[in-house]
């Protein structure tokens, strides 16, 4: 598609022949490996994507006229919006040159780069203090320190949406992790911080290979600068709303020449073009020498949307290299979303399409701030070292040095050298520094508190987050325009998933019960479910030491539990607590795994062993109701179990969104289970059984709740029994288990 123009398809024998292992309701898989003659064959974009013209086709299209007046058409367009956008580059180039430390600049008309600024004296000082660059570096810290919270809206409330919305979450997830997007969301923050605009680019790669399933094809990103992108209506802020949209980037020949051999004409070379140099030219940036590039060409994609152009009435999508068409698709947007596939980020607003940086605001302040700085060090270079006054003939200046105890010889009568008088700098000049700085800090919105310090005489938790916020506050228009862009990616990434994932994916994600969920899904599972929502404030920075001290606010007053809250502090020194405590957790998570598995025919059996020891007087009958004692759960409680943690992620799972998709047996087990564990945890409150002493998040950890008295909500002294609790809902379980 548009990186590559091969794509890598396995089909339905394929997929059989993989013979991928799951287990009954698609929860923890083994698959095998495939052998490299099923790992897919090299096909034509068309074969997967109707909308794709294939090589033969391709090559009579881009030598017809229709071909040659849209290829036309392009090149008039990527000429007339570079020279519309001449204007915002300058000041990008600016930006970028001050941030890497080169201020001592300004931008040359003639020339179209930055120049040296002409140094008058050489005995003056250029000292540059860089006050943007760790600006920009914790604009990028707070924009990307927050894992945005991502969940997707079922279609309906029928199990089968239900299900494919869960498994939308399951699959955003994933690829979050395994395709690492928090690193393209730092490129694309720095390239937000220093210019005001930035892209993320979400495309279909016929020729990734996913190590997970072990099978080609997968979904890419790519953080794309404003250098990369042209639209034609500046006025409008929408990206979205652009009747077309021109992406350009540089490769090397060779590279081009590789991935588009069969559609290039016979005897064409693709030849380097100088346009290349539009993208983030090093020259015009002032640097020169030390930039060693491959022999490169141009490409331009354009993304047209119906009505754009009479060449595509319907739309269409477009790739050319030296004005010859490489890859074309002339019947709509050819991804089944229908947008471009692309999410734009916004910084500071401006009414128009791109945004400003802060930057930009800083700039002027800076170029003061180095000049001020320069001066005062000038002054004091003088007053150490201050030119001197002599008659001449009198010394000798080239003899007199630095060295200690020297002599100076002094010819008779002559007036011995002096210093020029030199006049004081005024106090307000190396005060004017100071005051600078504040203008720094309003400017950017980063004060003492960003800087992970506080003001003086501040000192209560809630007086420094207020502080922190105000701070935050700055960014919120940037927040939600990055949650809009995350959700665009996340939402394109789901229906190219549904569309092109034609075998089972292998995903791996966190379950509800917070345990990890290995999967099997194909794109056929998550069909209703792309409708994906980030919510609104999810990405806003979070000061370490406020989130602390709400902590303990909610656990003084109850809110949270203890054992809950210890976990959210997240601190070094309770982290033998916390290794303990998920032990546990991942004892009773591998127990909800395991109640996924059992078989109906397990159950049969439990039950008629059951009833053959209550004939055989091996278990007693209850004298009150004249009636044997309900069967055990198939997989028993552990002496070593803490029924308090058990008891809390069983729970969790009951109330999951799938659970009530689970067979009648499974809910009848996992409800014998829980009640199990609270009637052994009622015996031990009451005394019936001896305390097993401290478990981590037990009701007999120092600082819980301890002693006879229960925590709210459950079974304390002098109640009856706990009884199983009613069916919920929980994760791990498909449609089909609804038997």
């Amino acid at each position: 598609m548009p990186s590559t123009r091969f794509s890598k398809s396995v089909d339905a024998a394929m997929a059989a022949d993989q013979r991928l292992q799951a287990t009954d309701n698609g929860n923890v898989i083994q698959p095998e490996q495939p052998q490299e003659s099923e790992r897919g064959s090299l096909v034509q974009e068309s074969v997967i994507n109707d909308n794709m013209l294939s090589p033969d086709k391709l090559l009579e299209f881009a030598q017809s006229d229709e071909g040659k007046k849209l290829s036309d058409w392009v090149r008039r367009q990527y000429n007339t919006l570079r020279s519309a956008r001449r204007p915002y580059e300058r000041q990008w180039y600016t930006n970028l040159s001050f941030y890497m430390g080169k201020q001592y600049v300004e931008w040359s008309t003639r020339d179209e780069k930055l120049v040296p600024l002409p140094k008058v004296d050489k005995y003056t000082p250029r000292i540059t203090v860089n006050k943007i660059r760790p600006i920009v570096r914790t604009e990028i810290s707070k924009l990307t320190s927050q894992r945005p919270t991502a969940s997707v809206m079922p279609s309906s409330n029928d199990d089968d949406d239900v299900f494919a919305a869960r498994a939308g979450e399951q699959v955003w997830q994933s690829l979050y992790d395994r395709l690492q997007f928090h690193k393209h969301l730092s490129t694309a923050a720095y390239w937000l911080s220093v210019t005001g605009n930035a892209y993320i680019k979400t495309y279909w790669d016929g020729s990734a290979y996913d190590a997970y399933t072990k099978t080609y094809g997968d979904i890419r990103w790519a953080a794309l600068s404003p250098f990369n992108i042209l639209v034609p209506d500046l006025l409008e802020e929408d990206l979205q709303s652009q009747t077309y949209v021109l992406c350009v980037y540089a490769k090397p020949i060779e590279w081009i020449e590789i991935m588009y051999a069969d559609v290039i004409p016979p005897g064409m070379n693709i030849a380097p073009t100088t346009d290349v140099n539009d993208i983030i030219s090093p020259n015009r940036l002032g640097i020169t020498g030390g930039q060693v590039r491959p022999e490169s060409a141009l490409i331009i994609e354009a993304w047209i949307k119906p009505g754009a152009s009479k060449l595509l009435p319907n739309g269409g999508f477009v790739t050319i290299v030296n004005d010859q068409i490489i890859q074309a698709g002339l019947n709509g947007i050819p991804y089944p979303h229908g947008e471009f596939p692309f999410a734009k980020i916004s910084h500071v607003p401006t009414g128009r399409f791109y945004a400003e940086s802060v930057v930009s605001d800083l700039i002027p302040l800076q170029i003061e701030y180095n000049r001020t700085q320069s001066q005062i060090i000038e002054a004091k270079n003088r007053t150490s070292k201050p030119q001197m006054l002599y008659d001449e003939g009198s010394v000798v200046p080239q003899k007199i040095t630095t060295e200690p105890g020297l002599w100076i010889p002094i010819r008779p009568n002559a007036i011995r050298p002096q210093p020029i008088p030199l006049t004081e700098l005024p106090s307000y000049v190396v005060q004017f520094n100071e005051r600078q700085e504040r203008n720094f800090e309003d400017i950017s919105g980063q004060h003492e508190v960003s800087r992970g310090s506080a003001p003086g005489g501040v000192s209560a938790a809630t007086a420094i987050a207020y502080l922190a916020e105000r701070d935050d506050s700055y960014l919120a228009t940037t927040i939600s325009s990055l949650e809009m862009a995350i959700e665009t990616v996340a939402r394109q990434s789901l229906t190219l998933a549904a569309e092109y994932w034609d075998i089972p994916r292998l995903i791996k994600a966190t379950g509800e019960d917070g345990g990890y969920e290995a999967i099997l899904l194909k794109g056929s599972d998550i069909a209703t479910g792309c409708d994906l929502r980030i919510e609104s404030g999810s990405a806003l920075p979070q000061s370490k030491s406020a989130r602390m001290a709400n902590v303990m606010d909610f656990m003084k007053m109850g809110y949270i539990m203890p054992q809950e809250g210890f976990e959210l502090l997240d601190m070094p020194m309770l982290q033998q607590w916390t290794t303990r405590r998920g032990i546990d957790k991942r004892s009773a998570q591998t127990e909800n795994v395991d109640f996924k598995r059992i078989t109906q025919e397990q159950v049969m059996q439990a039950d008629m062993m059951h009833q053959q020891q209550v004939m055989q007087g091996m278990i007693e009958v209850d004298p009150t109701t004249g009636m044997p004692p309900e069967r055990g759960s198939i997989i028993a409680i552990n002496d070593w179990d803490n029924d308090d943690v058990h008891i809390e992620i069983h729970e969790l799972m009951q109330k999951g969104s799938s659970y009530k998709m689970m067979p009648e047996w499974i809910r009848k087990e996992v409800e014998n289970h829980v009640a199990q564990h609270k009637a052994r945890r009622y015996a031990r409150m009451i005394g019936l059984l001896p305390p097993v002493g401290p478990q981590p998040g037990g009701a007999y950890e120092p600082g819980n709740s301890g002693g006879l008295q229960a925590p709210i909500g459950s079974d304390g002294p002098g109640s009856a029994p706990p009884a199983a609790s009613a069916p919920a809902m929980t994760d791990g379980a498909g449609p089909d288990q609804a038997q």
